[in-house]
């Protein structure tokens, strides 16, 4: 055996921060992560028609859009002046799209008694179809809160007439619609097709059927409620997103492995010593969104419309409606103006100014004869109590 001292030999340690093949097993497991995830938003966006992703600054506010304007004749004649056609695109402010951020950990003990496989693999499968859901959840909220409502009495006129309504808006607006996308309760296609044997592919967390019931692409779901069927131009959709692999993020040590050709999402694994722990961050800003909420169709089987509202608990200020005051009874959204599903459940929980709820959720009564007006509906929904007072201490919801 020799000896290094009289050799005159010194003896290195490995040097620090060497890429071992633990960090190339991590690093290929991050890579696996964000390359699958956008292969599927990619999938999903190649069936709506998206192009690409539209990129968008942290804290972005999302507008939709609505447009008015009438072509004036073009029947002029010789020396006339030409009357001009005036358009205008009023915009109002939506929601915010900013990077939002999420962790999972899996210890020790459970990566010794499960394996690797199950412990770690399978559950980064499950946290990544939550990191989907996220996305499709705040999508399906805008969906809900189309403002073209109407209601038909047979499954098929609803379909049928949900594709016709969003057509026709688009022609009003001087738009072409290039497709129109649908999409319905799973039971509600499984109780039209009886015995039929279909095939449903899914991208991205949707199961679908192209070219079905006059649609472009038709979405099945439970995500929408039975006997409602909902519908958009493919061109009323766009998806934006913020951009994961910021370097500011590096510099200040954040760094996350983004996938190079879609850049939708942020992953980083590492080890916690401190509580044997294997901890994986996902950061993301994605948003599927409908520009024009008025060319949304929101159709119900039955004799009237059946969208959700909101009974008045205690009384607040909306600072998304110009500041307007509700009082204990009344309707909310009051009467001309469009919520989301997503915002209803704010105020119905406790995540606003207020941090209690605000409003208790109703439906309207599907079995309204079908010449009840908007109002003889609404005092249906919630009746607004008597006495009214406006508290003194008046606290905005948000």
């Amino acid at each position: 055996m020799h000896n290094v001292r009289k050799l005159g030999l010194q003896v290195f340690a490995a040097p620090d921060n060497m890429t071992g093949k633990a960090q190339i097993h991590v690093q290929a497991r991050e890579i696996d992560f964000v390359t699958s995830f956008g292969k599927n938003l990619k999938a999903l966006l190649d069936i709506l028609g998206i192009a690409r992703m539209v990129r968008k600054e942290n804290n972005s506010v999302l507008k939709t859009k609505t447009v008015k304007g009438e072509l004036q004749s073009g029947d002029v004649g010789e020396g006339e002046e030409i009357p001009m056609s005036r358009y205008t695109v009023e915009e109002t402010p939506f929601d915010t799209i900013r990077i939002e951020k999420y962790r999972k950990g899996v210890s020790l003990e459970a990566i010794a008694e499960k394996g690797y496989e199950a412990a770690v693999q399978d559950t980064d499968e499950e946290f990544k179809s939550d990191l989907q859901n996220v996305v499709t959840d705040k999508f399906y909220a805008q969906l809900k809160a189309g403002s073209l409502t109407g209601h038909e009495t047979t499954w098929q006129m609803a379909v049928a007439m949900a594709i016709g309504k969003v057509v026709d808006k688009f022609q009003k607006m001087k738009r072409t619609a290039t497709g129109v996308a649908v999409w319905v309760n799973t039971l509600d296609v499984y109780k039209y097709l009886g015995a039929a044997d279909i095939t449903l592919q899914t991208a991205f967390g949707f199961k679908y059927l192209t070219n079905f019931l006059g649609a472009d692409v038709v979405f099945v779901t439970s995500e929408v409620p039975q006997n409602v069927v909902i519908a958009t131009p493919l061109n009323n959709m766009i998806a934006y997103y913020v951009d994961p692999g910021d370097s500011e993020f590096a510099k200040a040590g954040l760094g996350f492995t983004t996938d190079s050709e879609t850049g939708f999402i942020g992953f980083h694994s590492e080890g916690t010593y401190s509580r044997m722990i294997s901890d994986n961050y996902a950061i993301m800003g994605l948003r599927l969104f409908c520009e024009y909420l008025d060319a949304i169709a929101y159709i119900s089987v039955g004799e009237s419309d059946t969208q959700t509202l909101g009974t008045l608990i205690k009384h607040f200020i909306d600072l998304h409606d110009n500041d307007h005051s509700y009082n204990e009874g009344d309707i909310f959204p009051r009467e001309g103006v469009d919520v989301s599903e997503e915002r209803l459940k704010e105020l119905a929980g406790s995540d606003n100014k207020q941090h209690t709820p605000l409003i208790e959720l109703v439906e309207e009564d599907p079995d309204n004869t079908a010449g009840a007006d908007t109002a003889e509906k609404t005092s249906k929904a919630g009746k607004k109590k008597p006495e009214n007072k406006v508290p003194e201490n008046k606290e905005p919801a948000e």
